[in-house]
């Protein structure tokens, strides 16, 4: 039976995952950084590069680059003899791309990869910061009353809620723009949606539940 070489998954990727998680120093500093930003940033690049690498790798030249790179061989090309024309050249289409992904996600390394990434603990330091938002929002609150002006925001974006949403309690603005807050492309993870949708509906529910204290007299 022929024997398959997968390159794009041993011969690329299996070493760059090596080497990123060989070294401990290397690996504390992409995966465990302790602070979310980094961790957010290192994730998302190295997730967007695993996620092209099949594409990027396996995408046949263009017919315009085909020929900008036969206009540009020397004249000492043609001399030494140019036998590009015999090298193999494999079939490829959008199908054996997306198999080639296919095995880069299933493949040993990636599972164990993905499995080194602290995102639970990454959640909870930006959970933290949500509810640390509400928590000295709401503590004006209880001091200065509910026109408190309790908004961290930019005055502009504030502007913008009240006018498209009608919301007129900074409160209410400031709960909106923490919930926004989540969904941002430097904040949000997608491994962690259902986390952040659970947290989304948790700050919800802090809100209401000050309310009602309010309502009752507590």
């Amino acid at each position: 039976l022929p024997m398959e070489i997968d390159l794009v998954t041993c011969g690329v990727w299996v070493p760059v995952a090596t080497a990123l998680t060989a070294d401990p120093g290397i690996k504390m500093a992409i995966f465990s950084p302790g602070i979310a930003n980094v961790l957010q940033a290192n994730y998302s690049a190295l997730d967007t590069f695993l996620s092209e690498l099949a594409s990027s790798l396996l995408t046949p030249p263009s017919h315009e680059e085909e020929e900008e790179e036969g206009e540009t061989k020397t004249n000492e090309d043609v001399e030494l003899g140019d036998f590009s024309h015999l090298y193999y050249q494999p079939r490829l289409n959008s199908q054996s791309i997306e198999n080639a992904q296919k095995r880069l996600y299933a493949h040993p390394t990636t599972v164990d990869y993905y499995k080194r990434w602290n995102l639970p603990i990454y959640y909870q330091l930006r959970f933290a910061e949500f509810t640390n938002r509400l928590d000295k929002a709401l503590q004006r609150i209880q001091s200065e009353g509910w026109h408190a002006d309790v908004y961290s925001g930019d005055e502009s974006d504030a502007k913008k809620i009240r006018d498209e949403l009608g919301l007129e309690l900074p409160i209410f603005i400031e709960l909106y723009d923490v919930i926004l807050s989540m969904w941002k492309s430097t904040v949000f993870l997608r491994p962690l949606t259902h986390r952040f949708l659970r947290g989304a509906v948790q700050l919800v529910g802090r809100i209401l539940a000050f309310v009602r204290a309010g309502l009752e007299g507590e």
